[in-house]
């Protein structure tokens, strides 16, 4: 009997765990969720600017210059 005491408690105790962890996956997965949401509004946004950018210059020279300024913008080099 007691054999079967211990075995239910670490059972137990694996569940808890268990349940902490599924908890925490579904709290990080929620949150890279709204963080790509995020970057694809962003993406989004560039990508409306560029076509602006596009009609308003056309050249590629131009685009070049546009995506370099967005680059050192973001520290990007």
């Amino acid at each position: 009997m007691k054999n079967l005491a211990i075995e239910n408690h670490a059972l137990s105790f694996i569940n808890r765990h268990q349940e902490n962890l599924i908890k925490d996956l579904l709290k990080g997965n929620s949150e890279m969720v709204d963080e790509l949401s995020e970057i694809r509004w962003d993406n989004l946004f560039l990508d409306i600017e560029l076509k602006e950018y596009k009609k308003m210059f056309g050249e590629q020279k131009e685009i070049t210059e546009y995506i370099n300024s967005k680059k050192e913008w973001a520290g990007v080099k």
